[in-house]
């Protein structure tokens, strides 16, 4: 099983998904909000640390042999680049941490890689097609899943399914981070 990580410390999706066939077996979103009880290095501490045990018990329920993460990009103003910079990298420090505890294979997926595979020729992610155009990947259960996620939130989940398609069914369009240790 794969599992595919839309990073981000504040929001972070994910997706449980079939290597070969991109079936996704079960999809969901980890929200952490700002503490204000804590400074902001110790709130964002505390959330890697959430972060990096959800992540860890996604991979022994499902039996998880790979993580397919997007890459960082930033867009936007220089102030909101290096907002979202910080979030983004611990998210991914999270995820390699998982990885190597776990031996297991880490692959990075490029924004618009994936979603050039999953919506050819469009610029921009259409989310509510791409919701539309995964039924044949997502079963009742998981469809029901999406539902249940606030449709503020429903994109990061989105996004994780979109990774790890890509990363199952055109593996070689991935960049492989950390092999498995049984192929070193």
């Amino acid at each position: 099983m794969i599992l595919a990580v839309d990073p981000g410390l504040a929001t972070c999706g994910w997706a449980i998904v079939t290597p070969g066939s991109g079936r996704i077996r079960a999809l969901g979103v980890l929200v952490q909000d700002r503490d204000d009880r804590y400074e902001v290095s110790t709130c964002r501490i505390r959330r890697a640390n959430e972060q990096a045990r959800v992540l860890a018990e996604l991979v022994r329920v499902h039996g998880v042999t790979a993580i397919a993460a997007e890459a960082i990009t930033l867009g936007g103003p220089l102030p909101v680049k290096l907002a979202m910079s910080v979030g983004l990298h611990l998210s991914w420090g999270v995820i390699t941490a998982v990885a190597v505890e776990r031996e297991l294979e880490l692959l990075e997926v490029p924004p618009k890689v994936w979603q050039h595979a999953v919506q050819p020729g469009r610029k921009k992610i259409d989310y509510g097609s791409l919701e539309a155009s995964m039924g044949e990947h997502v079963g009742p259960q998981v469809g029901a899943q999406l539902l249940a996620i606030p449709k503020a939130d429903r994109n990061h989940a989105l996004d994780a399914c979109g990774i790890g398609m890509l990363a199952a069914l055109r593996p070689h369009e991935a960049t492989r981070i950390i092999r498995r240790k049984a192929e070193t």
